[in-house]
């Protein structure tokens, strides 16, 4: 008994050409940009389902395979060449970005997290008032530091061991009301730490693109020299609305290999949201993910080398 039929083959092979088109539609549509997410499954599900259609000989899973072979391919391409681990280390800063998950209670994995990678700078995400508690100790050890707890999952704490200018700001569109990081290194570095709404429906689309839209606008407007930008921005770089920011802001990622950021529980379906974007730097950086704190996110470090700081 056949566990799956050619006739499965060939159309498993028709949905993934469809899901692959469809990815491309998600300026249109927001429902379709969900489709764009998922680049690298597409690929290797075209490579499995493209070696069984070769091996049964059907021709139009052959076809629709060889297509979305090429298409993610082609998209994916760069991430294949620059994949390889960064093995040098000319960092004299370190950058956290964790989202902690609001429902998670395993502090303790955090905190060993933090005091072995000992970062300069912490962007935390989902920052309950429980969560802030748990963290408070932080404050002696980072002077510099914002805490916003919330119950709506969109809370933050910001620590850091330098002295900055600017603070919390806000983006509001409507009803929405999300907290967010921009501030200024006195070594002319501006760190700004966001977490969008999730892509659930066309609102939080919306206010997803805006804020992006308004940071890109914050960035090009400016005279700063660098930037970096991290955060959970709930999109990946195969949208057209990330493709869009990044091409209006100027940023790029530190490092150009694929990081699966999210779900942290289920590989198959791994994608990044999680991003640390630079701008200005010209020198080596590098991203590294970190092992699982009970999130479904996994932590994000950014490793660059900066100027010395200017004390005035």
């Amino acid at each position: 008994m056949k566990i799956i039929s050619n006739k499965d083959i060939t159309n498993l092979s028709i949905l993934l050409l469809i899901v692959t088109l469809f990815g491309f539609a998600g300026r249109y549509y927001w429902l379709m940009d969900l489709f764009s997410h998922f680049r690298p499954q597409y690929f290797l599900g075209a490579l499995i389902l493209g070696s069984a259609s070769l091996i049964i000989k059907e021709k139009r899973a052959i076809f629709c395979n060889t297509i979305s072979l090429l298409i993610n391919l082609a998209i994916i391409w760069p991430l294949i060449i620059f994949s390889l681990p960064n093995m040098i280390s000319l960092t004299n800063t370190t950058y956290l970005s964790a989202n902690v998950l609001s429902s998670n209670n395993n502090y303790s994995a955090l905190k060993v997290l933090i005091a072995k990678e000992n970062p300069d700078t912490l962007l935390l995400l989902e920052i309950n008032e429980a969560w802030s508690k748990e963290l408070s100790y932080l404050k002696k050890e980072y002077p510099y530091y914002i805490f916003h707890p919330q119950a709506n999952n969109f809370g933050l704490i910001f620590l850091s061991r330098r002295a900055y200018t600017g603070g919390l700001e806000f983006f509001n569109m409507g009803e929405i009301y999300l907290p967010y990081i921009d501030v200024k290194f006195n070594n002319n570095t501006r760190f700004i730490g966001l977490h969008t709404l999730p892509p659930v429906d066309s609102i939080p689309v919306q206010a997803r693109n805006q804020q992006m839209a308004d940071i890109a606008s914050k960035i090009t407007s400016s005279n700063n020299e660098r930037f970096v930008v991290m955060g959970d921005f709930n999109d990946t770089r195969w949208s057209a609305n990330f493709r869009s920011f990044i091409e209006k802001s100027g940023l790029e990622e530190a490092h150009k290999g694929w990081h699966f950021t999210w779900p942290s529980f289920f590989f198959p379906l791994g994608i990044q949201i999680d991003h640390a974007l630079i701008k200005g730097f010209n020198t080596q950086s590098n991203i590294i993910t970190h092992s699982t704190i009970g999130s479904d996110h996994f932590p994000i470090s950014l490793q660059v080398f900066e100027p010395i700081e200017v004390h005035p």
